[in-house]
């Protein structure tokens, strides 16, 4: 029976953190859910331009479940390329344009760990899409309060709610063929026209009548031709204008919606022991 890897939903991998997970093209008798492959996919984002490509699919080979893309960024025909792998949770999924849709500013995956194809343990990348590196690459942002107790640090952990920004991009919904078609009907005119014909007649002479000058005498053997002509009708077509079709596109306007779901982060602080939690925004206790 194959196996297959399910397909992608939104689950706490930074808390659970799977570390036996391999490249979907690398595992033999897996096979990829319900036509979701993903591979060859463009990497875009919010705005539609393309970041990179989605080389592979990391999964758990235990659950099954899919948890990073292998994107590429950059490089010629493969060559100084930056590998590294993008949680699924981060990416949208347009199958109808076969693009994986990244929201947040493309200098994360600038800023992102290389990928290892030897990698065994993956925490360094957990860490960093979790927001762990920040922490540790902002020191500034972990000075003491003002007014607090000298050498304590504070954490800043942003909540971030997710917008829908709106494009607009053409697509052709469909398009206006003109062909033309000829017909034929005879069509006939009438001319006068001259044809010629020849007489040709005998009459008597005064006897002893002589040849007169200038006249011709037929010698023996010899042919007089005369020519007779006929006038002929000639025609030529001649193309003239009878009408005009007129093709002129339009831009008319109209209101669509779209709907997606968007998330919203909300902080939950749980008291444990002696502890003195200052506001009351996101605070639960136990």
């Amino acid at each position: 029976m194959r196996e297959e890897y399910s397909e992608y939903r939104e689950q706490d991998y930074y808390a659970t953190r799977p570390n036996n997970l391999k490249l979907v093209s690398d595992l033999s008798g897996w096979e990829i859910a319900r036509g979701q492959d993903i591979r060859g996919w463009s990497l875009v984002d919010k705005n539609r331009d393309t970041i990179g490509k989605i080389r592979d699919v990391l999964v758990d080979t235990t659950t099954g479940e899919a948890i990073f893309a292998l994107i590429e960024q950059g490089g010629v025909l493969g060559l100084g390329a930056k590998k590294t792998l993008i949680p699924l949770d981060e990416l949208y999924m347009d199958e109808t344009a076969k693009e994986a849709v990244f929201s947040m500013p493309t200098d994360r995956i600038t800023d992102a760990p290389d990928y290892d194809p030897h990698a065994t343990h993956f925490g360094h990348y957990y860490d960093y899409w979790s927001g762990k590196h920040a922490m540790a690459e902002e020191p500034e942002r972990m000075a003491g309060r003002a007014g607090g107790a000298a050498g304590v640090e504070e954490r800043v952990i942003p909540e971030v709610e997710e917008h829908l920004e709106v494009g607009k991009r053409a697509e052709q919904v469909g398009e206006v063929e003109i062909h033309k078609e000829v017909e034929t009907r005879p069509e006939t005119v009438s001319e006068t026209v001259q044809k010629q014909r020849v007489r040709v007649f005998r009459r008597p002479v005064e006897p002893g009548r002589e040849v007169k000058p200038g006249e011709q005498v037929l010698r023996e053997g010899e042919t007089i031709s005369v020519p007779i002509v006929e006038e002929r009708l000639v025609t030529e077509k001649k193309a003239e204008v009878t009408g005009e079709v007129v093709v002129q596109p339009e831009t008319v306007e109209k209101k669509e919606e779209v709907t997606r779901e968007v998330r919203k982060e909300h902080v939950e602080v749980e008291e444990h022991g002696d502890v003195d939690v200052e506001g009351e925004a996101g605070t639960s206790g136990r």
